[in-house]
């Protein structure tokens, strides 16, 4: 059997420790080790270990090929042993190329999001300007009086303080609440649950008419009437959900709110399951705070420090604490990407691999890279290479 592969640009060079043919480290990855030149690993050349990772990757096996070979009954060691592959090269066109080694090892170009670096500046006017503890005052509302200020065209006087490790403090307290329900997520909450049971109901009872062990039928008719009760507490439960003066009260000063912040900002405030996630109306709130001390003659420039909005905060959510205060920071030692140059050489040509098998063992095999439809794949590192044709 003879396949004919051919492959373009292949990267004669690895810049990672060990190879795909040694075990993983216990991280389960192999490092990057290439901070320059002299740490490039060059002229890597097609081995009979490159052939037989081929040879694996084709028939659709995609396990590392140390991991291969360790398996008894892998194709390659059950079926056709891999001494009977052999190959050759039918072409081979060198040549090289200069490229950027980015070694990312251990840094970033920007913290991760819950990450802050450093401290932050004092004449950040967001939390230590005169007014900065009247406008984060909103956050520290409990829900009945948020919708309550949102409701009304009233800035809110009190102050707080405004410390960003309160302020993250409060915020967590926020993201641990429930979602706020209106009306229509109970009812539709309740009309899930009941159409649930219904069709648990009409199961047991089909499963019941065709029993005829009197022991599980009397088991069966108990988690009848059990289903049957718990599906009029629901009924009862809408009812009293419907009849609920208090609580339709308490939807109308909702629903009013939401309304009033979608006119305000062009943002919806609800979710799919008609739930209300309470970081939006703090986040809300605080820029109907900013407005309406602005509207009330304080200059807030000092608070936005030439901002256009709130740092890390958009009208219906928080950002995350990288963009809250990151911006703040007195700190510098977020670190850039090095490059460095390195020569490699890249290959282009053809590769002729034989497989001293018998006919039915070559046409089992060539039915299997078909099936697999593997079109292309590496041929080594980096680079194109594929089957350009297979002859038995």
């Amino acid at each position: 059997m003879r396949i004919v592969i051919d492959y373009h640009s292949s990267w004669q060079a690895s810049f990672l420790e060990g190879s795909d043919q040694e075990p993983l480290p216990k991280n389960n990855r192999r490092e990057f080790n290439a901070s320059s030149k002299s740490t490039v690993k060059k002229d890597i050349s097609i081995s009979k270990d490159t052939v037989m990772g081929v040879l694996y990757r084709l028939i659709g096996d995609q396990r590392k090929l140390y991991q291969a070979r360790k398996d008894g009954n892998s194709y390659f060691n059950k079926v056709v042993p891999e001494s009977s592959v052999s190959f050759n090269s039918l072409s081979d066109n060198r040549w090289d190329e200069t490229v950027m080694i980015i070694n990312k090892k251990g840094t970033r170009q920007k913290p991760a999001p819950g990450e802050f670096m450093g401290t932050v500046s004092s004449d950040a006017g967001l939390f230590f300007s005169e007014h900065a503890p009247i406008l984060w005052s909103v956050l520290f509302l409990g829900v009945d009086a948020l919708i309550d200020f949102i409701n009304n065209d009233k800035k809110l006087d009190q102050q707080v303080k405004c410390t960003p490790t309160k302020i993250l403090d409060r915020i967590s307290v926020i993201d641990e609440m429930g979602k706020l329900e209106t009306r229509r997520s109970l009812i539709e909450s309740k009309q899930i649950q009941k159409a649930k049971s219904e069709d648990k109901l009409k199961e047991l009872r089909t499963k019941l008419a065709d029993l005829e062990d009197e022991k599980k039928a009397n088991k069966l008719k108990r988690q009848i009437n059990q289903q049957v009760e718990f599906i009029v507490s629901l009924e009862r439960e809408l009812e009293a959900i419907h009849n609920d003066k208090s609580l339709l009260d308490y939807d109308n000063v909702l629903q009013q709110a939401i309304k009033f912040l979608k006119s305000e900002f062009s943002q919806e405030y609800l979710e799919p399951d008609h739930k209300i996630l309470p970081i939006r109306f703090y986040s809300a709130a605080l820029y109907l705070q900013l407005n309406r001390m602005k509207d009330s003659g304080i200059d807030i420039k000092d608070l936005l420090n030439d901002r256009k909005g709130i740092q890390g905060f958009s009208k219906r959510s928080f950002n995350g604490v990288r963009d809250f205060l990151n911006p703040f920071s007195t700190s510098k030692t977020a670190k850039k990407t090095v490059k460095t140059p390195a020569n490699i050489t890249k290959a282009s040509g053809q590769l002729e691999i034989n497989l001293d098998i018998e006919r039915e063992k070559a046409i089992e095999l060539k039915i299997m890279i078909d099936h697999a439809g593997v079109s292309s794949f590496y041929l080594g590192k980096k680079g194109l290479a594929y089957v350009s044709r297979i002859r038995l």
